[in-house]
């Protein structure tokens, strides 16, 4: 049981690093193609000017949960998924 909770571990943060791998990959792709609309936008550079927002938004819940969330749902993933090909070659 303890191997298994060990590779359940490691393929759930192998699959974290992944989504962030994406994540900052799909960032990246749109800061690259992003082309400004200087009309559209002129009405609310006022607004822009006075509200500027510096660092990162949010707290540790925000930045701590969705990484737990991914965490236990690769373990869970992992281990019913070696339940169910354990169950598939007994019956082979």
């Amino acid at each position: 049981m303890k191997r298994t909770l060990l590779q359940a571990f490691l393929f759930s943060v192998v699959i974290c690093l992944l989504y962030f791998v994406i994540q900052i990959a799909i960032g990246m792709y749109n800061t690259i193609t992003y082309v400004p609309d200087i009309v559209k936008h002129y009405e609310t550079v006022e607004y822009v000017s006075e509200e500027v927002s510096i660092g990162a938004k949010g707290g540790i819940v925000e930045t701590i949960v969705p990484i737990a969330i991914i965490l236990v749902a690769g373990m869970i993933s992992f281990v019913a998924g070696k339940y169910v090909m354990k169950k598939v070659r007994r019956n082979m």
